[in-house]
């Protein structure tokens, strides 16, 4: 059958080196990863998606990493295993679907961008965290995870002293609250859900 190695990553740990043909697909098991292009000479570290449960990743190349924002565990599956999986039609659905999900999440990432005021890109990546890893409650949609300001920041490919700023601004307004170490948005869920 298929040889696939898993690997666990506790919470703040980065994904080790690939090598050769184990290049091709992780599969999320369990946790919370982001995909980071790592700062070269000086300059800010982007996080392009962010990877729950279910999800599908291309592993990083050079200058890349997944860095785990809770405990996580990932199944690596190699050029061969990959091949024998999608001759079997009911696995390529399931692969392609999450190809499928990891394009979308791009696209909203990249609509992120668009927003020229960083208040509001800010604002558009809180809605999405919240959309996908929230967990609703009475007093809003809480983000369970560490979101530090310098995540957030290259999250949305700006500074961190700008992010400090533009979540000021959203605490003012009434649009979120800090939660220990997270965050908790004060918005409807039917909001998120649209």
């Amino acid at each position: 059958m298929f040889q696939c190695r898993t690997i666990a990553l506790p919470a703040g740990a980065q994904t080790p080196p690939f090598e050769g043909d184990e290049l091709p697909l992780l599969y999320v098991e369990e946790g919370l990863l982001v995909a980071r292009v790592v700062a070269i000479a000086g300059r800010r570290a982007i996080i392009g998606s962010e990877a729950s449960p279910g999800a599908f990743l291309v592993a990083p190349d050079e200058g890349q990493d997944l860095h785990a924002l809770r405990d996580s565990r990932l199944t690596v599956i190699p050029h061969d295993a990959l091949d024998g999986l999608v001759a079997i039609v009911p696995i390529a659905r399931v692969l392609v679907a999450g190809l499928e999900e990891a394009t979308r999440r791009a696209r909203e990432t990249t609509q992120t961008l668009a927003h020229m005021r960083q208040t509001d890109r800010v604002r558009v990546k809180l809605l999405q965290l919240a959309k996908e890893h929230g967990r609703v409650s009475p007093q809003g949609i809480r983000l369970e995870f560490p979101l530090t300001h310098q995540i957030l920041a290259a999250m949305i490919g700006s500074a961190r002293e700008t992010v400090t700023r533009a979540l000021d601004q959203l605490e003012r307004e009434g649009f979120l609250a800090r939660d220990g170490r997270g965050y908790r948005l004060l918005v409807d869920p039917e909001r998120i859900a649209a």
